[in-house]
């Protein structure tokens, strides 16, 4: 069965959001196993390596992952999770790091070219791309990057950031998702984002999902 992404070249897909709490991670979640249950052979990886929540979600330990196959401590088939005949999943592992060194690269480029060989589609949980740069260094070597932005949440200044940085540096955009949408609200939002709604948005040092 053909899938937008393979209409749209898209094997390796980033998903982001502008800031904290938009949804990126439950999107994830969701886009990978509506592909794998079309019967796609995919593969979800946790790259938001400071606050990844993915083990979380699957309610799985966070054991060697990310981290750990890009620092050269693990192996991937070491850290290869089995969630479902069509779904794997790589968790952010525990070698946390405060800088995006590690995505750029060669291991990074060869760890994905892994994935791609074995994988129908990869699609990456990045951090929220407002927040830290490691998003923008891996969207870089991805088909592409997908943004989630949250009804009634993310204001229109947040989300104009996002895409000017992404069109500076010719991050290949595949699409927005609009999420949490209430019925009574869909309507209002049909057009796009809406620039009246979204500031009282509080900002944290801590961010989730």
């Amino acid at each position: 069965m053909t899938t937008a992404l393979d209409k749209i070249g898209g094997k390796t897909v980033a998903i982001s959001s502008s800031n904290a709490s938009e949804g990126k991670s439950t999107t994830s979640v969701n886009i990978a196993i509506t592909l794998s249950q079309l019967k796609k052979k995919v593969i979800i990886v946790d790259t938001d390596i400071r606050r990844g929540t993915i083990h979380q979600k699957f309610k799985l330990e966070n054991g060697a992952g990310c981290c750990e196959i890009l620092s050269g401590s693990a192996k991937l088939e070491e850290c290869i999770i089995t969630h479902s005949p069509y779904l794997d999943i790589i968790t952010h592992g525990k070698n946390l790091s405060e800088s995006s060194e590690i995505f750029d690269s060669s291991l990074f480029e060869e760890f994905l070219e892994a994935l791609k060989a074995k994988y129908d589609y990869v699609i990456l949980d990045t951090p929220p791309i407002n927040i830290v740069s490691d998003t923008l260094v891996i969207s870089k070597k991805c088909d592409g990057l997908l943004l989630i932005i949250r009804s009634s949440f993310t204001t229109y200044n947040d989300f104009k950031k996002s895409l000017d940085i992404t069109k500076e540096l010719n991050i290949n955009l595949l699409g927005v998702v609009l999420n949490a949408v209430k019925s009574e609200t869909a309507a209002y939002h049909k057009y796009g984002i809406n620039k009246k709604y979204g500031y009282d948005y509080y900002k944290s040092n801590r961010y989730g999902d």
